[in-house]
């Protein structure tokens, strides 16, 4: 899946002949903190953040403001990259939109947050039935196939998996969505073979227990 299967083109990016004050109107319209910025032939200049436009004269041009307002040109990825740059540079930008350009730099339109995350959950079947798991592994020690070996021993199947890394440089950390409801035997088999299981999501855990680790989840998925 391309970049530019999340494109969408609802959200008009800024002109440098905007002022500060349509700037913050749009936002506001948008309910956004940050919109892309194009010159007058829409090449992608930056993201131009609210935070930075406060303060500022409301009836400035942007372009005579622009050196205010920190913006850099690699805020963006190419319609023609795989979709996991888009959630790399939404999650290391903290923001709502990713601005998608062409090969040539000019803006083509953006992906939404909603967007993102429908798709992360599609490309990962985090909606499909059944548990996540997440392993610590040395990384000298890591197989896929192996791992899959102990879920398939159990009854089970590897549905999808995500690899990041860990805190400490020697090890990684694998996300499993595996298609069991009840991973208790799996979790049992993986702790015989001496995985360290960190993170465990059931949906037959108490509903509290699944928001909070939910959460833990999602802070160990730096994708």
């Amino acid at each position: 899946m391309k970049v530019r299967d999340l494109l969408e083109k609802h959200i008009e990016p800024l002109k440098l002949e905007d002022t500060v004050g349509v700037a913050l109107a749009r936002m506001g319209v948008y309910g956004l903190e940050t919109l892309p910025l194009v010159s007058e032939e829409d090449m992608f200049l930056g993201m131009v953040k609210k935070v930075y436009l406060e303060g500022l004269d409301a009836h400035m041009p942007l372009r005579k403001v622009v050196e205010k307002l920190a913006i850099d040109q690699r805020d963006a990825v190419k319609e023609k990259e795989h979709i996991y740059e888009a959630f790399n540079k939404a999650y290391s930008t903290d923001a709502r939109i990713v601005a998608i350009t062409d090969e040539d730099g000019k803006y083509v339109g953006v992906a939404t947050e909603h967007k993102l995350m429908k798709s992360f959950m599609g490309c990962f079947s985090f909606t499909e039935p059944g548990s996540i798991v997440v392993l610590r592994i040395a990384k000298r020690d890591y197989s896929l196939q192996r791992v899959a070996g102990i879920v398939e021993q159990e009854g089970a199947s590897v549905l999808s998996s995500i690899l990041h890394n860990a805190e400490r440089d020697d090890d990684i950390l694998l996300t499993l969505k595996i298609n069991k409801h009840d991973p208790t035997d799996i979790i049992e088999s993986f702790r015989r073979h001496e995985y360290d299981v960190v993170m465990i999501f059931s949906p037959i855990e108490h509903r509290d227990t699944i928001k909070e680790r939910l959460e833990h989840l999602m802070g160990y998925l730096d994708v």
